[in-house]
């Protein structure tokens, strides 16, 4: 008999961060069993049933989950977002993991996946990084999460970094920051090629008026060359989708690299991880930062702030293992 404990994880394929949560599991000693939620992303049939036939969307979810071989007799299972999980199947996959503990993670807000609501009757734990929501809902809140770590003790090449996908008003604060000629920048805005020429060309977006076909990128950064540019800069700009009020991705990394943040959510203000000299946060209708801010030296935080916000910890919380 195996000595591995198992444990299902149904989560988003996320420029790999469903590879570092994987390993994470396995380093808990389990053994796993991966399924991909974000399948409307992924397939094009499933993006093709949810616009134009939506009342098959739920049967032919079902159906997705049905034919993905899970197993049985799960000690865990981690389900995050869940926005194509619905109650057939998690019905079936308890029917055969009847001593299994569900948790379930939001790292969207329950505005941009109402299904949330709806399944977590079925989770024994759910947590969300969405204060709010964690407040409407009674769920458990938990910030994301950093990947890497990187130390501050040597100069960096970029004083602002800006690593975005192409939504909202990402790309005029793309904009904005090409207009700070003064300052090294990296900038990485990545967008699928037919959704930019889409909005672009044929809705004619005003948004992407100044924007040229040369400051989109068509293929993600990896999480590697991420982390590899966000140790190697001062500051990291972020911009928060406004249907979220929790601290996104970006700002949880700049936690893990010392790096200072530039953010137009105005919850920063209230963290365990403002220090003024840290933490700026712009108005997006008007950007612009201090130059003190940019003068400013970063301000080491306590070690407990760290090890608080690293992907171990958060891990160990959501499935009430500290």
């Amino acid at each position: 008999m195996s000595s591995f404990k198992k444990a299902l994880l149904i989560l988003p394929k996320y420029f790999g961060y469903e590879a570092e949560i994987n390993q994470q599991f396995m380093r808990l000693g389990y053994k796993t069993d991966i399924v991909f939620e974000n399948i409307e992303e992924l397939y094009y049939k499933y993006r093709f049933i949810s616009r134009h036939v939506p009342s098959r969307r739920i049967s032919e979810f079902d159906r997705y989950y049905f034919n993905q071989n899970i197993g049985t007799n799960y000690d865990v299972i981690l389900t995050i977002r869940g926005s194509s999980l619905f109650e057939s199947a998690i019905k079936e996959i308890k029917r055969n993991s009847p001593n299994a503990r569900w948790y379930m993670y939001q790292w969207d807000s329950v505005k941009n996946n109402t299904n949330a609501v709806k399944t977590a009757e079925y989770f024994d734990k759910v947590s969300t990084f969405d204060k709010s929501d964690a407040e409407k809902y009674g769920w458990n809140y938990r910030p994301l999460f950093f990947i890497k770590e990187s130390a501050r003790d040597r100069n960096r090449t970029y004083d602002i970094a800006y690593i975005c996908s192409l939504h909202s008003q990402r790309q005029k604060i793309y904009k904005e920051l090409k207009m700070l000629n003064d300052l090294s920048c990296f900038r990485y805005m990545y967008s699928k090629r037919l959704h930019y020429i889409k909005q672009k060309y044929l809705k004619r977006n005003r948004g992407f008026i100044g924007l040229n076909d040369s400051d989109v990128q068509f293929s993600p950064l990896s999480l590697y060359d991420s982390n590899a540019v966000m140790g190697n800069s001062n500051i990291i700009l972020d911009y928060t989708h406004p249907n979220q009020t929790g601290f996104t991705m970006r700002t949880i990394e700049s936690i893990g690299h010392r790096c200072k943040l530039v953010t137009n959510n105005k919850l920063a203000l209230k963290s365990d991880f403002y220090r003024p000299a840290n933490v700026y946060v712009y108005d997006e209708n008007n950007f612009s930062i201090s130059e003190r801010f940019l003068k400013d030296e970063y301000e080491v935080l306590p070690e407990e702030i760290y090890a608080r916000y690293s992907i171990q910890q958060w891990l160990m919380e959501i499935l009430d293992l500290c």
